[in-house]
């Protein structure tokens, strides 16, 4: 039975209670940090997991990368807004760029509740598409 110490809150415990990764050779390492240790401290900061998905989003790989949009905040920034926006308050804070078309900036961005969020998304890309017929529909006139 293996046994691990939390670098957090100095408990042993069994490895199950960590997260565990593979490197290139497939040797399996556990992280140092127990899973309910790693929850807490993400509650307590979630700015980190917001930059995180920002940084996804605009990155190589990312949805936005292909439309050119991209970020910069920093951790910073973020947390301003999170406290400046009051986010904390919200249910599902999710953070919004005022003008889609736009780069994630701290003047073009702010938080808002994820429903609406996903809303303004699906009204945003439905205009779109809107625009797309009706250029299809006048260029065969």
């Amino acid at each position: 039975m293996q046994k691990k110490e939390c670098y957090i809150c100095k408990k042993t415990k069994h490895v199950s209670n960590f997260s565990s990764y593979k490197n290139r050779e497939k040797y399996q390492y556990y992280t140092s940090y127990c899973k309910k240790c790693i929850k807490e401290y993400q509650k307590s900061r979630p700015w980190d997991n917001i930059l995180r998905g920002i940084r996804l989003r605009c990155g190589v790989d990312g949805k936005y990368f292909k439309r050119g949009i991209k970020n910069f905040l920093t951790l910073n920034d973020i947390k301003e807004l999170w406290f400046k926006e009051k986010a904390y308050l919200l249910k599902r804070p999710s953070i919004d760029r005022k003008n889609s078309k736009r780069h994630y900036t701290i003047k073009n961005c702010r938080f808002i509740e994820l429903s609406e969020n996903s809303r303004r998304g699906g009204i945003e890309s439905s205009k779109v598409r809107r625009k797309i017929r009706l250029k299809k529909c006048g260029d065969s006139k």
